[in-house]
């Protein structure tokens, strides 16, 4: 299996993806729901300040993980 960790990009798929696995992760039963979590990483995405960035980990290019930072 290829193991790749790259930079979160803004793309729909890939961000839905994320926030699913986010959600059911920390969030499921709380008042936080999937929308919020997607559209704030949508926006941490397309940041480009340099102050808060997100790190994607991929198994042959499927994301599997996440680490803000």
């Amino acid at each position: 299996a290829a193991v790749d960790i790259r930079r979160m990009k803004g793309e729909a798929a890939e961000i839905a993806t994320i926030a699913a696995l986010r959600h059911a992760a920390f969030f499921e039963g709380s008042g936080r729901t999937l929308e919020m979590d997607r559209d704030e990483l949508r926006r941490l995405a397309q940041n480009e300040d340099g102050i808060e960035t997100g790190f994607v980990a991929a198994v042959d290019g499927s994301p599997v993980g996440t680490c803000l930072l």
